[in-house]
């Protein structure tokens, strides 16, 4: 009996049922840990490209003059635009000079369909606000919000805000320039 329980035959079959079963649980864990991978990859390629889209559109402001940083508040916003934390009721400014058109990105408060580097569309969202800052001078604050355009349910993918103070752009010896 005890020869018996020495021996190693069938025993074969068990050993390979469980060197197959472990094989499966690391081949499993292996394709899972891949497919978050690529998932992580393309959250941030968006998030990238979505940001590179927002830095574009801010580039436009910090190319203005103080007294041109606006947005051009006859345009109709949706209900998406007005619930970010930005709108604040709709207390968006006005640019002081009578450029800002329709056509002119930087004055437009909602784009719907804009392309980014990736070649995806994404709606960009501007806000421009007045905010009193610690020192008590006033400070244009402007916020672009980037969204993909086919999901505008998701979170935003990149919020940039950078505040403008009134020494920004001006023209030494003008008449006309707020400095």
């Amino acid at each position: 009996m005890s020869a018996r329980l020495r021996s190693e035959r069938g025993m074969g079959l068990i050993e390979l049922l469980i060197a197959m079963t472990v094989l499966q649980i690391a081949i499993f864990a292996i394709f899972a840990m891949m497919q978050a991978g690529a998932l992580s990859i393309l959250r941030a390629s968006r998030t990238s490209a979505a940001t590179a889209t927002g830095e574009r559109q801010m580039e436009l402001y910090r190319g203005l003059l103080y007294r041109d940083l606006g947005l051009d508040t006859s345009l109709s916003t949706d209900a998406l635009h007005q619930s970010d934390a930005e709108w604040n009721g709709g207390s968006q400014v006005t640019p002081a000079s009578t450029w800002c058109t329709t056509t002119r990105p930087e004055c437009t408060p909602q784009q719907d369909t804009v392309a980014g580097p990736d070649g995806n569309n994404y709606r960009v969202d501007s806000y421009v606000r007045t905010v009193t800052v610690a020192s008590g001078r006033d400070v244009k604050r402007v916020t672009v919000v980037v969204r993909r355009a086919d999901d505008l349910t998701a979170a935003p993918l990149a919020r940039l805000t950078h505040s403008f103070d009134l020494v920004t752009g001006c023209v030494p010896g003008s008449t006309t320039d707020p400095c």
